[in-house]
């Protein structure tokens, strides 16, 4: 469910990104403290400036070397705190960030995988990298910057005030306009920068479309239609960039409007308290030439908020994401979060495993669409294969992705049969060391040798366990038919490896784990006849000699023969349940759709 981004205040922005600096706020109290030392710094900077000119024009060689030797303290104080905050804002940024990337990394992976599917992968990457970066910047940056103009201000007023009040307030008055002038832009500059978001995604996304299509690209003739919505959408990103800087310019063009506008009010009312006999020339002089150290912050606070609306755009991005609806736990939980022993260890030899899974009338649908499953009911035991077939579009990779955890049920339940005849729901399988792997039809296949492809997340696994895991699902010779055996780098198209050798490289990973559990989506969908029979004896050998629980989607007669159980589905219901030759004897409708994947496997032969 997407969250109202109504609520996507500037202001409500930025308290939210306030509450995920958490246990790094201790940087900002150093930086706090170093922006004290600096305003103090700046005071001595004033005073300098007031010694040396004021010495100047009085003739006054002891102002003159007084000022100097100020003038030069305050030089190497100055560049001994800037290296200070140079160094607690680096790691301040680092930190902050990584845990809103890392915020954000958690929250995609506990979504509703129907949430997620309104969105696109490349604009996806963009809020966890782009977005989360700038939105850091509202608190890391542009906060510390404010809070140092604030207490910049405070000092200097209390200086300037001593110098000479009533020149300091007029000053203060009149910048005070250029904050009323500029904070009009705002809402306007909220909307571009919103606009200009919005089309650097569309442009994400079709960039991110182009570097995984090129072989389509190429084989259909499409360089040049690819190219020329490319060059649309990033026109639209160079007109929303244009109009968001033309506002820019115009708040940096008010900034400098107020600033000469000061030192016209400086010298008008300055002269008058001169020809009055009220303030001398020279204490006009060093007033005017430091009286930049007065209205630049309060210059800096309008454009500051500039900047902390281009924040807020950006942490309405990730804030959208991080409020998407989650999955409800308690109901069910995904495969990565079970708690494991390691494959082969004494500790996991002895847990007992479970007896089964049992769904209960379990319906879904995606957002306010009709159901794609409606009242799914059965029982998978331990030590079967059981097989969920039909015709496509029928809810089966839906279902096998509710019992995987994927996504949770509009109503009904999963839940884990124990050997005492209870029922677990599927959180629970956290502390009973349940192990269940998902493996779908697509393998997934990140950047790294085919060995970490295989290991993927585990540890403590050597290479020997790894090549055990390749033999069994048959696909060590293929890979010691690569350049570097193991070692051979992978890319997540496969590189040089075919379908059917990464689908099995897939398979490898899933039985490294020694699962209890386990969910193919069309485990042989990409496997020539010899590799099919091979894999199908590994699922019967599992299933039989190590009581695992495999629950398999596919249309392939040869592994649907094979099955103990078969659950036939049509049109988001099961239609019958029964091992393949109890099916075809039965009036559902199962031996014209086994009729029509036969024939279709034979086409696909000849």
């Amino acid at each position: 469910m997407l969250a109202d981004k109504r609520t996507y205040t500037t202001t409500g922005m930025l308290t939210r990104l306030w509450t995920l600096t958490g246990k790094y706020r201790m940087f900002i109290i150093l930086l706090l403290f170093a922006a004290c030392m600096v305003s103090l710094i700046e005071v001595g900077y004033l005073e300098s400036i007031r010694r040396l000119v004021k010495g100047a024009t009085e003739s006054k060689f002891s102002l003159l070397y007084s000022g100097l030797i100020i003038g030069v303290s305050i030089v190497v104080l100055r560049l001994i705190v800037t290296a200070f905050m140079t160094w607690v804002e680096t790691v301040f940024q680092q930190k902050t960030l990584l845990s809103v990337q890392s915020l954000l990394l958690g929250s995609l992976g506990n979504t509703e995988t129907r949430d997620l599917a309104n969105y696109h992968t490349g604009d996806l990457s963009s809020r966890v990298w782009t977005s989360a970066k700038e939105a850091q910047k509202g608190i890391n940056q542009h906060g510390i910057e404010l809070a140092k103009n604030v207490i910049q201000l405070i000092f200097a007023f209390a200086y300037f005030s001593w110098v000479n009040l009533p020149l300091s307030l007029a000053i203060i008055a009149f910048t005070l306009i250029y904050p009323l002038v500029t904070v009009g832009l705002g809402r306007r500059l909220q909307r571009r920068h919103d606009q200009l978001n919005a089309s650097a995604a569309s442009r994400d996304e079709m960039l991110t479309e182009i570097i995984q299509a090129p072989v389509e690209i190429r084989s259909y003739g499409l360089a040049g239609y690819v190219h020329q919505h490319f060059k649309d959408r990033m026109d639209r990103v160079f007109r929303h960039t244009m109009s968001v800087s033309v506002l820019q310019r115009l708040s940096e063009a008010a900034g400098r409007v107020s600033t000469y506008g000061g030192m016209i009010l400086i010298l008008y009312l300055g002269g008058m308290q001169v020809l009055n006999g009220h303030m001398d020339v020279g204490g006009l002089a060093a007033f005017l030439v430091a009286s930049s150290q007065l209205t630049r912050p309060i210059e800096s606070l309008s454009g500051l908020w500039n900047n902390f609306i281009g924040s807020a755009s950006h942490a309405s991005r990730i804030f959208e994401v991080l409020d998407l609806e989650k999955k409800n736990t308690v109901a069910h939980t995904g495969t990565n979060a079970y708690v494991r022993s390691e494959p082969g260890s004494v500790e996991h030899e002895k847990q007992s495993k479970p007896t089964g899974i049992k769904v209960q009338h379990v319906s879904y649908r995606y957002a306010k669409q009709e159901e794609v499953l409606t009242d799914i009911s059965f029982v998978a035991t331990k030590g079967k294969l059981t097989v969920i077939t039909g015709p496509s579009g029928c809810g089966k990779t839906t279902l096998l992705k509710l019992i995987a955890g994927l996504d949770t049920p509009v109503t009904g339940s999963i839940q884990i049969m124990k050997q005492n005849n209870s029922l677990h729901d599927m959180h629970e399988a956290q502390t009973e060391h349940v192990i269940q792997v998902y493996v779908p039809q697509q393998a997934f296949i990140f950047t790294g040798t085919v060995e970490e492809n295989i290991v993927f997340g585990l540890e403590g696994i050597s290479p020997d366990q790894v090549k055990v895991a390749a033999e069994l699902t048959h696909a060590h010779d293929a890979i010691m038919r690569q350049s570097l055996g193991y070692g051979t780098e992978l890319q997540p198209q496969g590189g040089t490896m075919s379908g059917g050798e990464l689908q099995r490289i897939s398979l490898a990973r899933a039985m490294l784990r020694n699962p209890d559990i386990v969910l193919l989506d069309e485990p042989t969908s990409s496997q020539d006849p010899l590799h099919e029979q091979r894999l199908n004896d590994l699922f019967a050998r599992v299933t039989t000699d190590q009581g695992t629980t495999i629950i398999a989607v596919t249309h392939r007669l040869s592994l649907i023969e094979r099955a103990d159980q078969v659950i036939y589905m049509q049109k988001g219901r099961v239609q019958d349940t029964g091992t393949h030759f109890e099916l075809l004897d039965r009036p559902n409708g199962y031996r014209s759709y086994i009729a029509e994947q036969d024939a279709e496997v034979e086409g696909q032969h000849e």
